[in-house]
């Protein structure tokens, strides 16, 4: 499931995109969400997070990696 469903207003940015290996058809991917940020918006309404995403294959090698910043529902909304 995806960390961030229901929650994201919208992506503000995909940074830092790398493709370190292919993906083949038939591959198994999984993908690593680790928050490196996080702070409210001006007016207090939502959140800003940033997040390194990491997906491996089914050999635990990297394939894709990149930072995301979305504009999120604070907790409670």
């Amino acid at each position: 499931p995806d960390m961030t469903d229901g929650t994201v207003v919208a992506n503000l940015s995909y940074d830092t995109v790398e493709h370190p290996a292919p993906v083949y058809h038939g591959d198994t991917i999984r993908v690593q969400s680790t928050v490196t940020d996080k702070h409210e918006t001006s007016d207090g309404e939502r959140g800003v997070v940033t997040m390194n995403v990491e997906v491996f294959n089914q050999d635990d090698e990297l394939v894709c990696s990149f930072d995301r910043t979305v504009l999120s529902l604070k907790k409670g909304d």
